[in-house]
Order: structure tokens, then sequence, then C-alpha cells
């Protein structure tokens, strides 16, 4: 496998996030621990199998989310923030942070994305993180944030009262949560999540037409053409799926 890390323009100054300023600060996420609550991963790729992945204690990720191509997403995911350096493929934005995994749907307990975010969150100390790359359907019928379902938001507001970062993706239904339509769930209190909608890879970041905005939305990251692994749109080097690459991973959660 080729060394693919000049195709991870979003680690550039500009439209990207500066990712040199951060490590020439010695900042490559040393001591940080994310937690990643979403369907599933695969652990054994080649740019992730020397990373510090540390799978939920009793909880085994269901042979269906491989089944359904969906442990594809966790492992982009995974690639943005962690994947190793070294002389191929692909490096994380923060190659030396621990990553913990929770998945939503498990052998022991089936769907069970409560249970996930809970076990994330205690988990968690203060100052640690907790990725929720998930959505839920909106009043507004189409997806947003995960904590339009008020059990996930109450969680959310007792991780982040204990000092936990969670980031949320915002969702990709295109919601618009300042409309009247939302006004139930725009009445609850922040939850102190960092919700992140899908912009465009340019300096402007505009909003991407799919993705859930308004005035809960934090900020907008790149959520169209990301370089990382999985899916195999760009290369599966050698037929095998622990070498694919992919150079359009979109949407909220990217």
């Amino acid at each position: 496998t080729p060394d693919h890390t000049d195709m991870q323009a979003y680690f550039d100054e500009d439209p990207g996030l500066d990712v040199s300023f951060a490590w020439d600060l010695g900042l490559r996420g040393t001591g940080i621990r994310i937690s990643d609550a979403e369907y599933g991963w695969n652990a054994d790729h080649e740019d992730l199998v020397d990373a510090d992945i540390t799978p939920e204690p009793g909880q085994t990720m269901h042979p269906s989310v491989v089944a359904n191509g969906w442990d594809e997403h966790g492992t982009a995911v995974l690639g943005e923030m962690i994947a190793v350096e070294n002389s191929f493929g692909v490096t994380g934005i923060a190659p030396e942070a621990a990553i913990y995994t929770f998945p939503e749907w498990s052998v022991e307990d089936g769907v069970r994305r409560a249970a996930a975010v809970t076990a994330a969150i205690a988990a968690s100390s203060a100052g640690d993180v907790v990725l929720l790359e998930m959505q839920a359907p909106g009043d507004g019928g189409g997806f947003g944030p995960a904590e339009l379902d008020p059990v996930i938001h109450t969680l959310t507001m007792t991780g982040t009262a204990a000092g936990v970062v969670i980031v949320a993706a915002a969702g990709n239904g295109s919601q618009d949560l300042d409309d009247s339509v939302y006004d139930d769930y725009a009445s609850w209190p922040d939850s102190g999540a960092i919700i992140v909608g899908a912009g465009t890879n340019s300096t402007a970041h505009d909003k991407l037409f799919f993705s859930t905005f308004g005035d809960r939305v934090d900020l907008q990251g790149w959520g169209t053409s990301v370089f990382t692994l999985g899916y195999g749109s760009f290369a599966e080097y050698g037929g095998d799926k622990n070498q694919r690459y992919t150079s359009s991973f979109d949407g909220t959660s990217s």
C-alpha cells in the first residue's frame, strides 16, 4: 500500500485543520481517551492493527454489522482520528490517542444505543472525549442528532456536566432545528455536546444540502471528499478488506 497522506487535505492549514500546528506543539493525542459509540469497526485494517484500540468488555459487535458493511463507517472514522503514522496508508489527526469502542448492536444485548452511550460516558473522566457517530429521526421527517431522543439527551447532559467532551454528528436529514416543529427539542436545556454539521471542503465550509442545521449546531466540519480508511472506493489493495481506502467519506459523520 502506498503512502496516501498527501491525499489528506483536511490536514492542511487552509481549508483544513492545520494539524501541523498542533503537532509542532507536541499535541498528537498522547494521554487522550476517545470513546466511539456506533455500529462497528474493522480493527484488523492494516492501518489500525498497531493502534491503541480497546473494545468494550463483555460486548461483541453483532455479525450483521459486518454483513451489512456498517463496520466500514467506523473504520473510516478511526482512520481520521488514530490511523498509525507509518510509511503507508493514512495518518490519524491524533495518532497517539487511545480509542475505546462501544457497539450499539451487540451479540450479547442486541440493539443497545442507550447502553453503549451510557457505558462510554461512565468509563470516561473529565477531559476525555466521547464521540456519538449516530443520528436519530426527527419530527421534521429527517435525521438529526442522536440527542433528539430524550434518553440520549439526558445521558449527554450527565456526561458534559461531569466534564466529558461529547462530540455528536448533527445528522444527514437536512433538518432545520430552528423550525417550529422542533420547538419541544429547543425547549430542553442545552446538552453541552459539540454538535457538528457537514460543510464543504473549501475555506467557507458552506453547509452541504443534506446536513441538519440550526442554532444548536456548533460548527461545520469537512463533510465531503475525506480520504481515510475503509469502503475501498479509492483502492482495495490485493483484494483485501484490510487494505481498503476511500477518497469520498462524507456526511456529518466525517
